[in-house]
C-alpha cells in the first residue's frame, strides 16, 4: 500500500506498523476490519462523539482532517470537539490514527444531554473471566425478567459493557438512577 498524507481518506499510512505485539497484528490488518465489520459497527458509533486525542504533527498542529465530522461538547470553560466515525471514510482515518478502542458517549448529536443507551460497565479488578461471565450472565438474566433486552460489548480491556436501550427523554440522571436500582437488585 503507498503512503500517503495521514489525512488522506481511504488510506493507510505505515500498514505494516504492528498494533499487537502478541499477536503480530498489523495498522493495516487493523484497518482491514474496520472495513469488514463496518456495516454492524457504525449503527452503534454514528453520531456519537468518539473519546480520542491524537496530535500527530504535534500540539500546535489540527488533530482533525477538515472533512472528518465532529461534534462540540460543552466542558468546563469551554468546548471539546470529538471526533465522529458516520461512514467507513471515517473508521478508516480512525485506524491510520492507531485508534484500536473507541469510547464513545451514550448519547448522539444533536441531543448529547439525552442518552439512548445506559451502560454497565463490568470491569474485574482481578482476572477472573468465570467470575465476569457470571455477573454478565445474572446482570443480562435480571434485565431480562424486567423486560429489558440487552447485549453486550467488549470494553477493549478485560471487562465487558452491557448495553440496553433508554426511553428517548432519559436524562442522564435517568441512566444513572436505573443503573443504581439494577446493580443494587443484582449485588
Amino acid at each position: 500500500m503507498a503512503k500517503a498524507d495521514k489525512n488522506t481518506p481511504g488510506r493507510i499510512t505505515h500498514p505494516e506498523k504492528v498494533l499487537f505485539p502478541d499477536d503480530g497484528i498489523t495498522k493495516g490488518e487493523l484497518a482491514a476490519y474496520y472495513d469488514a465489520v463496518a456495516d454492524v459497527m457504525l449503527p452503534h458509533l454514528r453520531g456519537r462523539p468518539i473519546t480520542m486525542e491524537r496530535f500527530p504533527s504535534g500540539i500546535g498542529a489540527k488533530g482533525f482532517p477538515e472533512w472528518l465530522k465532529r461534534i462540540e461538547a460543552p466542558k468546563k470553560d469551554g468546548t471539546v470537539h470529538y471526533a465522529r466515525a458516520d461512514d467507513r471514510r471515517s473508521l478508516q482515518w480512525l485506524a491510520n490514527q492507531n485508534t484500536i478502542t473507541m469510547h464513545v458517549w451514550a448519547s448522539r448529536a444533536p441531543h448529547l444531554e439525552r442518552p439512548d443507551v445506559c451502560i454497565f460497565d463490568l470491569d474485574p479488578s482481578r482476572d477472573e473471566p468465570e467470575v465476569l461471565r457470571d455477573a454478565a450472565l445474572a446482570l443480562r438474566d435480571l434485565l431480562l425478567e424486567q423486560g429489558v433486552a440487552s447485549w453486550v460489548k467488549t470494553s477493549g480491556s478485560k471487562g465487558f459493557h452491557i448495553a440496553t436501550r433508554m426511553a428517548a427523554k432519559a436524562s442522564y440522571r435517568d441512566s444513572s438512577h436505573f443503573a443504581d436500582l439494577v446493580a443494587n437488585i443484582l449485588v
